[in-house]
């Protein structure tokens, strides 16, 4: 069972900035960060729950998987967020799972 409070949401969102940009090894980076879930909420971004403690620590991760030219922000989400999903249930559905260790 997840000790809660060793788990952490964080958002990662991202501009891979070079024309014909190769997405895959950050996805996998953002995947493996993700150690306790995953789940992209829009084209660009990914909730995670992580027992990486900080965003610096996921971010030199990450960083394997993009340039110097390109923008990465991760950022832990803590108690108040919002979000609009379009209708898309299952997603709605995984985003409010992820978001439920938050106290």
């Amino acid at each position: 069972m997840d000790n809660y409070y060793l788990v952490r949401v964080y958002l990662i969102t991202y501009d891979l900035n070079s024309p014909y940009q190769d997405y895959s090894k950050l996805i996998d980076s953002i995947k493996r960060v993700g150690d306790k879930g995953y789940v992209r909420v829009c084209k660009s971004s990914f909730l995670v729950r992580s027992t990486l403690q900080t965003a610096q620590e996921i971010l030199k991760i990450l960083s394997l998987g993009f340039d110097y030219d390109d923008d990465v922000f991760v950022a832990e989400i803590k108690a108040n967020y919002g979000y609009y999903l379009n209708d898309k249930e299952q997603l709605q559905a995984t985003v409010e799972s992820l978001l439920s260790s938050i106290y």
